[in-house]
C-alpha cells in the first residue's frame, strides 16, 4: 500500500518505534531509539498519619515517588524509575527498598 499524508498519529504504544520505522522509508535513521522504563508502585504497611496525597517537587527526568492513597485507603508509594531492556511487568523484590528512600 502507498498512503500520503500531511501528519500522521502513531499510537502503537510500546511498539510505536516500530510503525514509525516501518513508515519512514529509507528515512528510519531519523527516528529515535527506544529507552524502556517502567515505574513500579510499592504499599506500605502501615496506616498513614494523613489523609491527602503527597507530592515532591519534580525531578530531572520525572514526577519524583510519591504517596497516594488506594481506594481502602491504604497508602501507595512511587513510581520508582527502572530502566529496562525489554518489556515486562514483574517488579523486582528489591525495588522497595531503593523506592522507599526518597519517601522516607
Amino acid at each position: 500500500y502507498r498512503i500520503a499524508a500531511n501528519l500522521v498519529i502513531n499510537a502503537a504504544g510500546l511498539l510505536a518505534h516500530l510503525v514509525a520505522r516501518s513508515l519512514a522509508g529509507g528515512h528510519g535513521g531519523k527516528i529515535p531509539d527506544v529507552t524502556y522504563v517502567k515505574g513500579n508502585y510499592f504499599a506500605l504497611g502501615r496506616r498513614p498519619s494523613f489523609n491527602h496525597l503527597v507530592y515532591p517537587v519534580p525531578e530531572p527526568g520525572g514526577l519524583g515517588v510519591h504517596l497516594t492513597l488506594d481506594m481502602a485507603g491504604s497508602v501507595r508509594f512511587g513510581p520508582d524509575v527502572e530502566p529496562v531492556d525489554e518489556v515486562g511487568y514483574a517488579v523486582d523484590a528489591t525495588r522497595p527498598d531503593k523506592c522507599a528512600r526518597p519517601v522516607g
